[in-house]
């Protein structure tokens, strides 16, 4: 008898780094299950993955990147991901540029057309010759339940919450309270993003299900909320950052290479006590404003506690100067990474005791696993959201107090949010010993356990990943036989 094929997967992420990282970890999981899997990437995202590739192909595992060029008229040299934007008011030219792929795209799907296709729940461009070829096409949204669900009732809703200030969502497992000041850029009236997202969500009607990095543990009745009223299954397949248990996959994870500065980061680590160290990170797109950081050095800065903080390269402008004063007065205590740091390495050594986090999902998703507390400070999409199942919904995590949220391409206009005294006191109560902090940390701990034992063999993830194959499988042979009878 013949061998029988592998099931043939295409993977289309946004290029983001929230995007980008959780889709390859997630190909790395249907390829370790016998599947092909092939990652669509222009040249620049491409460079950051070769050697995450080249280590999962040296495990006999079937995977590939496709490269594409990025159409650059639009954008300056080199900005193919939001993380390599200069300036965010660009956001609008990238979402252009970013349509201006498909051509590339459906020709990668006519020449080899895949069994399924996994894309990014924003690409909306993907549906047409997934349509026309009849392939089965699945959202990975980027994010959980929990949050699209509050999106969904909101979207479906508007009426009835109207123009109040505080409002519950409707509908819900949870009582959730929002104000319009934490609402999603998705779900605020009058952006210039609206039309985008609203086509997204149009197009995705047609989507097959939902691929979600998450687990059942996590937020249960959030995904049975989405999946009945969207009539579409959410497959639970996460947390997928739990793939890369080997040291090397865990430094060089969304960089490609093991930086100078991670040797320097893990023997910090290794001189500090066991859960004494303070994480601090707001992920790829943050630009606070200069006060503001002077702010969170001042509340990091007087707190005594052990600290990393990372931040994005550039950032304090022409003040250099006031970062090298800042350095050096926590030289020992606190470290200060620029740029970019092996974040679930980080999370995953003994003297992390928590993190200071915006709440974006990867960032959720990779803190849940370590089985770490989060200090949440949400700054602007669906972070307000994912603070309440951190802080209200799962427990575990307290907030800082941020009450005001920002559209993503003018953070740096928000000014202080959240003042250097209120930082330094949450920060101090948060590492300490009180016994609301103690209960948080013991249930982040016993989460982290069941996200361990969801991807576990025999875990539901595990299932979920079989079932999902097995799905695609059944989809792509339903085509086949339709196209044989035509």
């Amino acid at each position: 008898m013949a061998k029988q094929k592998p099931l043939q997967i295409l993977f289309f992420p946004l290029p983001s780094p929230g995007h980008i990282i959780p889709m390859i970890d997630l190909a790395k999981l249907f390829a370790s299950r016998g599947a092909q899997s092939t990652i669509i990437l222009t040249p620049l995202n491409a460079s950051r993955f070769n050697s995450t590739i080249a280590r999962s192909q040296s495990l006999n595992h079937r995977i590939k990147l496709h490269v594409i060029p990025f159409p650059s008229s639009l954008l300056p040299p080199n900005c193919e991901s939001t993380d390599t934007l200069p300036d965010r008011s660009l956001s609008e030219s990238f979402s252009q540029a970013l349509s201006l792929m498909q051509p590339e795209f459906d020709q990668v799907v006519r020449s080899e057309p895949p069994d399924a296709i996994v894309s990014d729940l924003l690409l909306s461009w993907i549906a047409p010759v997934a349509n026309e070829l009849n392939i089965p096409r699945y959202a990975f949204p980027g994010t959980g339940c929990f949050p699209l669900s509050v999106e969904l009732s909101i979207l479906m809703n508007r009426a009835q919450i109207g123009s109040v200030d505080e409002f519950i969502v409707p509908g819900l497992p949870n009582k959730v309270y929002l104000t319009r000041f934490k609402l999603a850029e998705t779900t605020l009236p009058g952006e210039k993003s609206k039309e985008f997202f609203d086509r997204a969500r149009k197009v995705n009607l047609s989507t097959v299900d939902l691929v979600v990095n998450s687990f059942s543990d996590l937020e249960p009745a959030y995904a049975e909320y989405y999946q009945r009223v969207m009539g579409k299954r959410a497959w639970m397949v996460g947390p997928v950052s739990l793939c890369n248990q080997e040291p090397s996959d865990m430094v060089e994870r969304g960089r490609g290479v093991i930086p100078p500065e991670a040797g320097q980061i893990f023997q910090f680590l290794d001189n500090k006590p066991t859960g004494s160290v303070l994480y601090v990170c707001f992920g790829s797109l943050c630009q606070f404003p200069l006060a503001q950081l002077k702010e969170i050095g001042f509340g990091l800065g007087t707190s005594n506690v052990p600290f990393i903080w990372v931040i994005r390269e550039g950032q304090g402008g022409s003040h250099e100067e006031w970062m090298e004063d800042f350095e050096k007065s926590v030289d020992g205590r606190g470290m200060v990474v620029k740029g970019w740091a092996p974040q679930v390495g980080i999370l995953s050594h003994m003297a992390v005791g928590g993190f200071m986090t915006h709440c974006g999902w990867g960032s959720v998703t990779e803190t849940v696993s370590a089985g770490v507390p989060m200090l949440t400070w949400p700054l602007f999409a669906e972070q307000f959201y994912n603070e309440i199942l951190v802080t209200e919904v799962a427990q575990v995590g307290l907030k800082i107090g941020a009450e005001v949220g920002f559209v993503w391409n003018q953070v740096e206009k928000g000014g202080v949010v959240v003042s250097g005294e209120k930082i330094k006191e949450k920060v101090i109560w948060f590492m300490g010993n009180e016994k609301q902090v103690e209960e948080v940390r013991k249930r982040a701990k016993m989460l982290g356990e069941r996200a361990r034992q969801a991807v576990g063999i025999e875990g539901s993830s595990y299932k979920n990943i079989q079932l999902l194959m097995e799905d695609m499988k059944q989809r792509s042979w339903r085509v086949s036989i339709k196209k044989e009878l035509a």
